[in-house]
């Protein structure tokens, strides 16, 4: 893939979860301490009363919901493989269900992951890619270094170094185009010639 191509889905990824960071930024608040949880907890004591005495602002206390592509990502490298890991093991429960949708495409960081990172994520691609048509087997995409920056960024999180985006993910539409046909489909050559055999009695 071409710095050109690199750069332009990073702008498209960083602006696709940009809503992610400014809900967690206007509606998450840091914690400070026992004392003010207490404090907290007695403020919103105080709504409720007045909530059930007619009052108004006890309303303004609950947040929206976080925008929905929330549900369509897997954030770090644990959940990410978790997500995999159950897809391999159970390829029949993918469906267009957030939470069981197939991975489309993993961004991992250049900077943070090691090969045995990448040959890990390699071959979990590939086992949760085995009743997938190619053209929807996951992509690995490995972002420049400097790229942790703009996604903790746009995230409002300390650090991220993996994010696995899934099929059926508003408004991602245009970045999945642009990562298909751009970016190869991940190759395991000992893993595809150890499932050689399966693929003939399949096929008979």
């Amino acid at each position: 893939m071409s710095a050109e191509h690199c750069s332009i889905i990073l702008d498209i990824l960083c602006s696709i979860l940009e809503p992610i960071g400014v809900h967690r930024k206007v509606y998450t608040t840091p914690s400070k301490g026992k004392r003010n949880k207490k404090q907290k907890r007695r403020a919103l004591g105080r709504d409720d009363k007045l909530v059930s005495l007619g009052g108004q602002k006890g309303q303004s206390a609950i947040p929206p919901a976080p925008p929905q592509i929330k549900n369509f990502l897997t954030i770090g490298f644990n959940t990410t493989v978790r997500h995999l890991e159950n897809l391999a093991q159970d390829p029949g429960s993918r469906n267009s269900d957030a939470e069981t949708a197939s991975i489309a495409v993993i961004f991992v960081l250049n900077s943070d992951q090691d090969l045995a990172s990448h040959a890990q994520l390699a071959h979990l691609i590939k086992t949760a890619s085995l009743t997938l048509p190619a053209n929807l087997e996951p992509r690995l995409v490995v972002l420049p270094k400097g790229a942790e920056v703009r996604l903790a960024t746009a995230l409002q999180i300390p650090r991220v170094g993996m994010v696995g985006l899934k099929n059926g993910a508003p408004n991602a539409a245009t970045l999945l185009e642009l990562v298909r046909n751009h970016v190869p489909t991940v190759m395991v050559p000992w893993f595809e010639e150890s499932m050689k055999p399966n693929m003939k009695r399949w096929m008979a």
